[in-house]
């Protein structure tokens, strides 16, 4: 009655990729999958100087004089320390900094450790633009294959005591990105 298929059914690929911002440490986890594997996700291990791993990188960005990205996580924390807080960079450390009684906005500014401010939503965004960025470069460079951030299903946390206009600011930070994430 019903027609065999004419080959093989095709396989479907399922790409995942899951950023666990948080407060003192960060970090992602990525899946890819064809519709027969059973999901084995994966993790990216950070070396710190020590050349312990670990699966999360501490949340601290630096920026240049010119509010300029220059590194995120251990390398951040790593030149900050050695140019013992140059009072024309930009450090942030997220453990470091109270948000928790903050309304999130597009206005907001948040202080630097040296005391000067930025816009908060840049800030973010630039956190989750090199994470975003580094895991597409490490899944390639892992797996061989290049793929682009609008291929993937994006998973986004951000840290439970944080209330619903955080959300929403992480929200519009991921799609500055273009990184699409779905509304619970």
């Amino acid at each position: 009655m019903g027609e065999e298929p004419a080959g093989p059914l095709p396989t479907m690929e399922s790409f995942i990729i899951a950023i666990d911002f948080g407060t003192a440490y960060s970090g992602y986890g990525f899946s890819i999958t064809s519709s027969q594997e059973e999901i084995q996700p994966r993790l990216k291990y950070w070396v710190e100087d020590v050349r312990q791993r670990t699966p999360d990188t501490p949340t601290c960005i630096l920026f240049d004089e010119q509010q300029q990205f220059v590194s995120f996580g251990y390398e951040a924390r790593k030149t900050c320390l050695h140019q013992s807080r140059d009072s024309r960079l930009f450090f942030f450390d997220f453990s470091e900094i109270s948000l928790d009684d903050k309304k999130f906005t597009r206005d907001l500014k948040i202080k630097a450790a040296n005391g000067r401010e930025m816009k908060a939503l840049d800030v973010f965004a630039e956190a989750l633009r090199f994470l975003k960025d580094d895991a597409l470069t490490y899944i390639s460079d892992t797996g061989g294959r290049r793929l682009t951030a609008s291929e993937f299903t994006w998973v986004l946390t951000v840290p439970d005591n944080w209330d619903d206009s955080a959300e929403q600011f992480m929200r519009e930070a991921a799609t500055q990105l273009q990184i699409q994430t779905d509304k619970k």
